[in-house]
Order: structure tokens, then sequence, then C-alpha cells
């Protein structure tokens, strides 16, 4: 290490050129790399939810979860499968391999469900699959008051809401 720094102490120029180097990379990739206000950040993830109401938990298991699931561990490019079963409603977040196509991925997701509608009940409405994808709010605003009432307050939230929408 001491070397190293023998080195660059006694090559001033060599330091001095690695840095306008670095400065003018630095304005070069800022004025290139792409900026949104609002940016979608698209997750590795597929969520498929479906709901038949009124069955239990275990029904609802037996029924569909593990025939749609059971479907899903043929496709190449899961990395993991969650479920949650409630009462009338699942939901299955499937995570993605690094580098998978995330639309292809939708695709045969959705193929799976429909080749495991035929197991499910005929008056079951189908699951739908989506892909997840997280949007970040620019801003965010509270609004609170002891002197107006809730009907005021909605009303003077939209109005601010109206004057941020019109600032360019």
């Amino acid at each position: 290490m001491a070397k190293i720094i023998e080195y660059f102490i006694k090559n001033r120029a060599l330091n001095h050129t690695i840095l306008i180097f670095t400065l003018i990379l630095g304005i070069y990739s800022y004025q290139k790399i792409p900026k949104e206000i609002f940016p979608i950040i698209e997750l590795d993830k597929i969520l498929i939810t479906g709901g038949y109401p009124g069955s239990s938990a275990v029904n609802l298991d037996k029924m569909a979860v593990r025939d749609i699931e059971s479907e899903l561990n043929s496709i190449e490019g899961i990395e993991k499968i969650e479920t949650v079963v409630l009462p009338g409603s699942f939901s299955i977040l499937v995570s993605l391999n690094e580098g998978t196509n995330k639309i292809e991925a939708l695709n045969k997701i959705k193929d799976a469900i429909s080749k495991s509608r035929q197991y499910l009940p005929s008056d079951m409405t189908e699951p739908i699959a989506t892909l997840l994808s997280h949007h970040r709010p620019l801003i965010s605003l509270s609004l609170s008051s002891n002197e107006l009432s809730f009907k005021d307050l909605i009303e003077s939230a939209k109005e601010i809401k109206a004057k941020i929408a019109r600032i360019p």
C-alpha cells in the first residue's frame, strides 16, 4: 500500500489527468442518464390473486391453490412461490430468478392458470396474474384541522391537490 501511495505522490501529472477524466466522465454521465419524475420500478415478482366467496381457507387450498401451484412448478425461471390462503380468497406471490424475461414469465403463468382452470369450481372466477411494479409518489401531504369539519378538510385537500398539479 505504501508503494502505491508513494507512486502517486511522485506522479502528480497522472493524478491531475485521472481527476480531469473522472470529472468529464461524471458530467457526461449526468447529462446522458435518463431522469423521470415518477419512475416505475418493476419488481421481479408476479402476483396471482383469486377467490371463491363463501369457501373456507382449507377448501380453497384443496380446490384451487394446490392445482395452480403444481402447474407453476413446471415453469422455468421461478425462484420461489409464496401462498397466502384466507377464507374466500388467496394470493400467490411468484418470485422470478434474476434475468428472467418478466413478460414471458407472466404469459407462461397465465397459461398455467388457464390449464388449471379445468380443476377449479365452475362458478369460481379465473385467478388474475399481474406483474408487480412499484410507483413512488413525488410528494405526500397530510392535512389536519381542529376548526374545519371533515367535509371542509376534504374540499381543502382537493384545492391543494389542484394547485400542486398546475405547478410546471
